[in-house]
């Protein structure tokens, strides 16, 4: 997409993002590198809850993209449903490198 066209999918993609989940929920962009990465907080969500709302989000944003035009590989696609307690490893870590991420981001 051009730089326009890239700047008015994310922010539509934000706007849906932010009217499909509950008031509980967060979801977070951030840019990492060329890669652009969605985060979702769903709090008193279980495994169970989570593997379906990530199942239904990569479709969403799939579609919503492929919509606009934007030249996505399925492959490149990828998402992981993990939760606390139970992924407490794998959290932290998404944590450090998100702190990360935002450190270099907003110096």
């Amino acid at each position: 997409l051009t730089g326009r066209a890239r700047r008015a999918a994310l922010r539509d993609l934000g706007r849906l993002l932010g009217e499909g989940v509950r008031t509980v929920d967060h979801v977070v962009h951030v840019v990492d590198g060329g890669t652009h990465r969605l985060v979702a907080i769903l709090p008193e969500t279980g495994a169970e809850g989570a593997e379906v709302f990530r199942s239904r989000l990569q479709e969403q944003v799939s579609e919503f993209l492929a919509g606009r035009g934007a030249a996505v590989e399925a492959a490149s696609l990828t998402s992981a449903a993990l939760t606390f307690p139970g992924d407490d490893d794998a959290l932290d870590g998404l944590r450090a490198h998100m702190a990360r991420l935002d450190a270099e981001q907003h110096r």
